[in-house]
């Protein structure tokens, strides 16, 4: 399975069926999601997944057939290697977080990064490392995603009054990892188009 994307957030799941001379593969739709993409769909995407990253390579539809179902895509000869550590991490998101360890109220914090794997905080005291750290991510759009983790690296920071805490998701559910990879995916994508 590959996923298609586009610069607007919309991704779909194909099958390849055939490679096909010139650069061109048939692939079915998988279905997965309500509708297939349209013939003018523009600033395609496939992300293929590789070792420990993913290349993304530019398409163009060519051709759909009268089902819907098979699809003949053009592929750019050029493609770009994402590499990753289990996920992306997308630095200086456009959300907010709060945090706990222990018992008592959830803290405010800043966001230095974020991805489907962990998050790097900004909190005002020291912590230990291997600390649980219980998470309220508030995602663009207004949705939150909870998590639970650990605190597996804490430094002093340069930049702001307080400690970088690097937090790995110990636990979280897939629909709350999905919600932040998507959304981490959308803004690789606005970056990528805005040249950034």
């Amino acid at each position: 399975m590959i996923r298609l994307s586009d610069d607007l957030g919309n991704s779909w799941s194909f099958g390849i069926r055939f490679l096909l001379a010139g650069n061109r593969v048939l692939c079915e739709w998988l279905g997965a999601e309500s509708a297939p993409p349209n013939a003018f769909a523009k600033n395609l995407k496939f992300s293929i997944p590789f070792e420990n990253g993913i290349n993304l390579v530019s398409t163009e539809i060519e051709e759909i057939s009268w089902d819907k179902q098979e699809f003949k895509f053009a592929l750019d000869t050029r493609y770009e290697f994402v590499q990753r550590r289990a996920f992306y991490r997308l630095a200086n998101p456009f959300m907010s977080v709060q945090y706990k360890t222990g018992v008592g109220s959830l803290q405010p914090a800043l966001v230095e990064d974020i991805g489907g794997g962990g998050i790097g905080i900004i909190i005002d005291r020291l912590i230990k490392r291997g600390t649980t750290v219980d998470l309220e991510m508030i995602l663009p759009g207004g949705e939150i995603a909870y998590a639970i983790g650990e605190a597996v690296r804490v430094s002093a920071t340069r930049k702001e009054k307080g400690y970088l805490v690097g937090v790995n998701f110990r636990r979280i559910s897939e629909v709350n990892r999905d919600k932040i990879i998507k959304y981490v995916f959308q803004e690789q994508l606005l970056k990528e188009r805005l040249g950034e």
